[in-house]
């Protein structure tokens, strides 16, 4: 993503956009996350600025990972008290899309 945006820098700083992460971490609605949500996109905001910008949960099914990164994902998940499986909230995905598309 970041390359892209790179490569094409100009032409989207010429055109209204926004931006959305997927995530599995920082998804709470507190200010230590939302600190965490910005940090992860601040390489981003440097060189667009975003008419939006939003955060939303991702789809994570472990049993999909490599043996190695079931294990780390496992360690995490245990370890910060995470969630795993299909967390999309495609409701306020559509929201969010329609929002910013007017």
């Amino acid at each position: 993503m970041t390359e892209f945006i790179r490569d094409n820098q100009a032409k989207l700083n010429e055109v209204p956009t926004a931006i959305f992460t997927v995530r599995m971490l920082n998804t709470g609605n507190d200010s230590a996350n939302h600190d965490a949500q910005r940090a992860y996109t601040r390489p981003i905001r440097k060189m667009l600025h975003p008419v939006d910008e939003a955060f939303f949960a991702g789809n994570l099914d472990i049993s999909q990972l490599s043996l190695p990164d079931r294990v780390l994902t496992k360690i995490t998940v245990d370890d910060q008290d995470l969630k795993v499986g299909d967390l999309r909230d495609w409701e306020k995905i559509r929201a969010w899309a329609k929002e910013v598309s007017v």
